[in-house]
């Protein structure tokens, strides 16, 4: 095979893919910068929507000049935007959510803030009720969950889980069968009080 048609057939493909991936990453790192959608209160699916506004802006300035080319490059094209949408779901799953939803990386920056001191168990629960729940960790994951619909506030009577809640649970419960998890108690909170 010669260069030529290597570059055309290989090379070139891949080079589309890239920018693809690349371009969907810096859409969504725009996206966040300027807020887009700051009304979707759960940051997770306001960044899903990032992903998707990234995949149809790609799609449609794709769709400007892709009847011009041949049908490898259109192929290639038609690939490079699956390949986009995978690899920003699956990027924003793994690095922004997890820095904004973790625990472990606030007591991680809390340490990597103050490098000379060490801390006690006693010390990072203190911090984690101190300093990441009752200032706001609460609130907002139960204002996520009441826009989501999974729980309802009760006129100031208290919330509850609404029947679209129990379902996310029974769903969440059946998946962990076929994929168990470490921490039990975060879906099974009966077992902790069983000990």
């Amino acid at each position: 095979m010669r260069m030529k048609e290597f570059s055309k057939s290989y090379l070139v493909p891949i080079a589309i893919y890239a920018v693809f991936a690349a371009a969907g990453l810096a859409f969504i790192s725009l996206f966040l910068h300027i807020n887009l959608f700051g009304g979707i209160v759960l940051y997770y699916m306001r960044i899903l929507a990032y992903v998707f506004l990234a995949f149809l802006i790609s799609a449609a300035v794709s769709a400007l000049f892709i009847k011009k080319l041949s049908l490898v490059y259109k192929n290639a094209i038609g690939a490079a935007l699956i390949i986009q949408f995978c690899v920003c779901a699956t990027f924003v799953t793994i690095a922004p959510t997890n820095i904004d939803r973790s625990f472990s990386v606030f007591f991680l920056s809390e340490m990597y803030e103050n490098p000379d001191k060490t801390y006690s168990q006693a010390e990072l629960e203190s911090l984690f009720v101190d300093r990441y729940v009752l200032i706001g960790g609460v609130t907002r994951r139960l204002n996520e969950q009441i826009s989501l619909g999974y729980i309802a506030d009760n006129a100031g009577q208290g919330y509850a889980l609404t029947p679209k809640g129990r379902a996310l649970i029974e769903t969440m419960r059946l998946i962990e069968k076929a994929y168990p998890i470490d921490g039990k108690a975060q879906l099974y909170p009966n077992l902790t009080k069983a000990k």
